[in-house]
């Protein structure tokens, strides 16, 4: 008898363990790599770790080493903190803050307060928040980074990121001045300024989230504003000027996940301006659009393309083009010209409500695959060219300026 209770408990404690992994491995998908890791990784170094630092000044000059690996609780005043020495890896820099100026590790915070942090270093960002839980607070501070692969600001993995009063410098290339790098980081930024100079480093770059309140953005010779896979950026009162191609690009990284993933865009209130390029690329996913009274000054004859594009913002990434774009744009008390191009494969529904105006056309060479327009609550359309639609929607109180050019509806 007692074997055959040794032989039944036996076989449950097989099934519980065999059922746990199951468990484990069909759940896996649903938790970003790296998130949830209690330890600290080994290849992540400091000379100096947590505490309390007041009016110091903090230099590191070695490789894979940062300035400040924060392991406990850290509150940094009014101090100095400079970095040089390369990463030896700069995806480990990009994903899990190797190299870092200041790396906040774990489930830990760090509160810095009118600082001034320098980078001199490649793969080495001012402030990389990496794991789920970690928190930085950053204010009244100014960071300058000078290597490519350094960004300002980094969080990713469930990290979060809160900034006031912040003047974000970077001059390398591939270093964006706000990102986070993988899904469910979330930076907050207020009152502050976001400056990059280098070739492909976009002032925010989002696949968690972003939101910037009275923040001013200007690049230099990149893209201003980049949302990537399912990544959100949220502008409130904000001034965005672009020296690259295009004042927003909405696409998709991910090769595997393709149109699987909806990018969010929305601006409610200041200004975005673009010196020779469109205001919108979206290209190979699906966004959502809002805009609420921005003022736009764009650089070419071109608002937004809906289109099929193999190029990623750093060009070394490409996306299976047998996928296109899918755009929801929504406006309200806006105004905005110029051409929307709707490329093959393509659809764009381009709703204006209250009192939007818009002067352009939209998919004049009718290659979009679904393209439908609702005209509400008092907006207008002016036409620049005849545009062709799937659907289209006019409300009484709205109307279309024809300007000898029609609105076909297929």
């Amino acid at each position: 008898m007692g074997k055959k209770i040794f032989i039944i408990v036996l076989i449950v404690v097989i099934a519980i363990v065999i059922g746990s992994f199951f468990w484990i491995f069909s759940n896996i998908k649903d938790v970003p790599k790296g998130s949830s890791r209690g330890y600290t990784l080994s290849y992540l170094k400091s000379n100096i770790n947590s505490g309390t630092y007041n009016d110091a000044s903090i230099n590191e000059h070695g490789s894979d080493v940062s300035a400040v690996l924060v392991l406990k609780d850290t509150v940094i005043n009014n101090c100095t903190i400079e970095k040089t020495g390369d990463t030896s890896d700069i995806s480990k820099s990009d994903r899990e803050g190797l190299n870092a100026t200041i790396l906040v590790d774990q489930k830990n915070s760090a509160i810095v307060n009118d600082s001034n942090i320098v980078s001199n270093a490649s793969g080495a960002s001012g402030v990389a928040v990496t794991t789920l839980g970690a928190v930085a607070n950053v204010k009244n501070t100014e960071i300058t980074t000078n290597g490519e692969y350094s960004k300002g600001l980094v969080a990713c993995y469930g990290s979060r990121i809160k900034t006031e009063d912040v003047k974000i410098i970077t001059n390398g290339e591939k270093s964006a001045g706000v990102a986070t790098n993988a899904e469910d980081g979330d930076i907050s930024i207020t009152n502050s300024e976001v400056t990059t100079n280098g070739l492909h480093s976009p002032g925010i770059v989002s696949k968690g989230e972003v939101v910037a309140t009275d923040v001013k953005v200007v690049t230099d010779k990149s893209t201003a504003l980049v949302v990537d896979g399912s990544g959100k950026i949220e502008l409130i009162s904000s001034d965005i000027i672009c020296g690259g191609n295009e004042g927003v690009k909405i696409f998709c990284s991910d090769i595997d996940v393709k149109n699987d993933r909806t990018g969010n865009f929305i601006m409610n209130i200041g200004s975005i301006k673009t010196i020779s390029g469109p205001i919108f690329n979206v290209s190979n996913t699906n966004a959502t659009i809002k805009l609420r009274g921005v003022k736009i000054d764009n650089g070419n004859d071109i608002f937004m393309n809906v289109i099929r594009d193999t190029s990623g913002i750093d060009r070394e990434k490409t996306i299976d083009s047998s996928s296109g774009a899918n755009v929801m744009m929504e406006t309200s008390t806006q105004e905005f010209e110029g051409g929307i191009v709707v490329d093959e494969d393509c659809s764009l529904e381009l709703t204006l409500t209250y009192k939007s105006y818009f002067k352009g056309c939209i998919n004049k060479d009718n290659t979009g695959k679904n393209v439908v327009l609702n005209v509400r609550e008092g907006s207008i359309i002016e036409l620049t060219d005849n545009c062709y639609v799937d659907t289209l929607y006019v409300s009484e109180d709205s109307k279309i300026i024809e300007n000898g050019y029609k609105i076909i509806t297929k």
